[in-house]
């Protein structure tokens, strides 16, 4: 019998490219996927969409003070601590941290595996699953 999580990392796992981008209400260059859309709603993970645009400043800030940091690929993950919260952290694709933030309390899911990418180009900043890139 398939549980929650089995279902949601399946239909995740549906979603190859994307049809349409939505734009994020922190700023107009912020946009994310369909498949990034279905998993705020299903996961009711809004705050998670909120928590990775908002880290953006900092990210170029620090991109542009240390040749170590670059902004234009993250992989965005969730590592819950087993006492309810989660600890929300972006590395360069290759293990340099380069934000991270504490969640006191979250229910959002425990996905095997889960990440997100985030890709910065010259119109936009999209957030996306790695089915869809």
């Amino acid at each position: 019998m398939a549980t929650m999580i089995d279902e949601l990392q399946s239909e995740l796992r549906q979603f190859t490219g994307t049809e349409n981008y939505y734009r994020h209400w922190m700023n107009s260059r912020f946009v994310y996927t369909d498949g990034v859309r279905y998993l705020a709603e299903k996961a009711g993970a809004h705050w998670l969409l909120d928590l990775i645009f908002s880290h953006q400043a900092e990210i170029i800030r620090r991109s542009l003070d240390d040749p170590r940091y670059r902004m234009e690929f993250q992989v965005w993950r969730v590592q819950h601590d087993g006492n309810g919260g989660c600890r929300v952290y972006c590395d360069d694709g290759d293990g340099l941290e380069m934000a991270s933030q504490d969640v006191p309390f979250t229910d959002f899911p425990e996905l095997e595996n889960f990440r997100l990418y985030l890709v910065h180009d010259r119109a936009k900043v999209c957030l996306y699953l790695p089915s869809e890139h």
